[in-house]
């Protein structure tokens, strides 16, 4: 919550190609799976099953990691340019 996200949106067009998750680690993602736009680390991207698996940057016990989540449920997809954390931290 309060931190500032610049992105670009990829297009589901592109979603079908490996993903660069190497460059550009953290995403901003509108899936049906979190009920609004979330801001989460892709680790992987599976292009056969249509899978990414994220991480929370949330150290609570409550959000999980390494979740799976199927490309079908995802309506946006933005990789992050830049991030400044509430906490004044900049990525």
């Amino acid at each position: 919550d309060g931190s500032i996200v610049w992105g670009r949106e990829l297009q589901p067009i592109h979603w079908r190609d490996q993903l660069r998750i190497n460059k550009f680690p953290l995403w901003i993602i509108g899936s049906t799976e979190f009920g609004r736009p979330t801001l989460k680390e892709i680790v992987s991207h599976n292009t056969k099953t249509g899978t990414i698996v994220v991480d929370s940057w949330n150290p609570s016990l409550e959000y999980a990691h390494n979740v799976p989540i199927s490309l079908d449920t995802v309506k946006m997809l933005y990789y992050v340019m830049k991030a400044e954390m509430s906490f004044s931290d900049s990525y």
